[in-house]
């Protein structure tokens, strides 16, 4: 019953999996796909942002959809099993930032200790978010093509390879006392191999999407 609100992180790819394959969203008349429709389609999304007391900029995001995605998203069943899909990897990509990457990041910052306070715990999430951003930005650039090759099945993999790429980009980066360097390095590798063993398990390919 109302217009669509986009805040300051624009079409992020969890935001334009809603808009083109959930159900939360109505689409207008142009966003209403068809079986007769054929070809590439192109979603171009585009708003301004609206922030506290004025406004976050224009935002737009073009995301092309292959000829045979487009002709799935005009079948309803077609549609919503791509849909749950995409909210499964969407999921899966918040469980690792949230669980997985951001406590190995905690660990690295405060020199491999574990269990900081509440107070520590948001200081050191300001230092970590750098980071994070980062994850989130390397998740948005290959979410969709990972998601139109339905023969992919290594999401799991893929999350575990980008998180740690940005634990190895804080290693070589946060300035730590020598003396304590090896302890939150190793720290940190081990609470994120252990929480990714925990929440995101690679497991063997037996069929249906991982």
């Amino acid at each position: 019953g109302s217009a669509l609100t986009v805040g300051a992180r624009g079409f992020e790819y969890n935001l334009t999996q809603q808009l083109l394959l959930g159900d939360t969203h109505k689409a207008g008349i142009a966003g209403q796909k068809t079986t007769e429709d054929s070809g590439e389609v192109l979603l171009l999304a585009s708003a301004l942002a609206r922030g506290q007391g004025g406004t976050e900029g224009l935002h737009e995001r073009v995301l092309p959809v292959p000829p045979e995605i487009s002709v799935r998203l005009g079948r309803p069943n077609e549609r919503a099993r791509l849909g749950l899909m995409a909210q499964r990897r969407v999921d899966a990509a918040a469980m690792m930032r949230r669980d997985v990457l951001r406590p190995a990041l905690r660990v690295l910052v405060q020199t491999g200790n574990r269990e900081p306070s509440p107070t520590v715990r948001q200081a050191l999430d300001r230092r970590t978010e750098s980071w994070l951003r980062r994850f989130d930005a390397e998740v948005d650039a290959v979410f969709f093509e990972n998601l139109w090759n339905e023969g992919d099945r290594r999401w799991r993999g893929i999350l575990r390879q980008h998180g740690h790429a940005q634990l190895e980009a804080a290693i070589s980066s946060v300035p730590l006392p020598s003396a304590l360097r090896y302890r939150a390095v190793a720290g940190a590798e081990i609470r994120f191999r252990a929480l990714a063993d925990k929440h995101l398990p690679q497991e063997p390919h037996v069929g249906g999407d991982a």
